[in-house]
């Protein structure tokens, strides 16, 4: 089966927010075998981890059971990332944990594809300007469940697809909201949509 996605992956925070915003936190409990179907690696960086479990700690084990928690080191290549960061103005002086997703992502590209699963415009931003990230890919929450769908029996799927529709709606809402830019989102749902037709 087609797998659209890169073969390694790193979570950032907001995608559990983003199904603990819709109601769909039950579908973490049921990624792994999932995620091993589509034979996927899923890392998660310790402060990304922690901020899940300052939110909920029992999720943390959920988390734990489909994705491996790394410790990413504040060394030169953390701080050229996060330097270029800040001078931009797309993370705060003070934001480590959307640098360690970045920072985590590049040293993974050794293993082959690489993305990040984000909706967070400053990461977004970032990966797409900053030449030392290239070819790190930005999924965005929905479409890594969407590439999910294959791999889903009949007793998941529906929760599946009802948990894709309201994250991308979750998230659009949220950027409308914020007064940002939807041009973007826009065409990437429409790839998305042409992708979900060939699945």
């Amino acid at each position: 089966m087609r797998v659209l996605l890169p073969g390694v992956l790193v979570l950032d925070t907001n995608f559990v927010s983003g199904l603990r915003n819709t109601r769909h936190l039950d579908l973490l409990g049921k990624l792994r075998d999932l995620i091993l179907r589509a034979g996927l690696k899923l890392y998660v960086p310790l402060g990304v981890y922690a901020e899940v479990k300052d939110t909920d700690e029992h999720l943390t084990p959920l988390l734990s059971s489909f994705s491996k928690a790394v410790r990413v080191s504040r060394d030169e290549f953390f701080e050229r990332v996060r330097r270029f960061a800040v001078r931009n103005r797309y993370v705060s002086v003070d934001e480590y944990v959307d640098v360690e997703v970045m920072v985590l992502a590049a040293k993974l590209k050794a293993e082959g594809g690489v993305g990040i699963v984000t909706f967070d415009e400053e990461i977004v931003k970032t990966v797409r300007n900053f030449s030392e990230l290239r070819g790190v890919e930005v999924v965005y929450p929905w479409k890594f469940l969407l590439c999910l769908v294959p791999f889903a029996d009949s007793s998941i799927k529906g929760e599946l697809e009802g948990a894709i529709v309201d994250v991308y709606n979750y998230f659009y809402q949220h950027r409308v909201s914020g007064e940002r830019e939807v041009i973007d989102l826009v065409q990437d749902l429409v790839e998305d949509s042409i992708m979900a037709m060939e699945l």
